[in-house]
């Protein structure tokens, strides 16, 4: 007996989900929404909408708070600050 390769009859095809294209800006595109590295990026940009800009230090204060790992946060924070394009330390 011989098996037919292909899709069996009966079976609804998969369902399609439309994406939004991440946006991308100097190279960096912005996480998708649900996971860790999107709640990094929306607690700096939090930090941003207050009027200050974020530092490392504000950074292990979230992971302490958080729970987040920090090697992930750090990297977040420096995806975060070459896609807003900022180059030099905040003081």
């Amino acid at each position: 007996m011989t098996k037919k390769k292909g899709k069996a009859k009966g079976k609804k095809a998969a369902a399609v989900i439309a994406r939004i294209p991440a946006q991308e800006q100097n190279g960096v595109k912005r996480p998708r929404e649900g996971g860790v590295c999107r709640a990094v990026w929306d607690a700096l940009d939090a930090v941003v909408s207050k009027g200050a800009q974020p530092t490392a230090r504000d950074v292990r204060e979230l992971v302490e708070k958080k729970g987040w790992n920090q090697n992930n946060a750090s990297i977040e924070l420096s995806r975060w600050r070459k896609f807003n394009g900022i180059t030099a330390r905040a003081t």
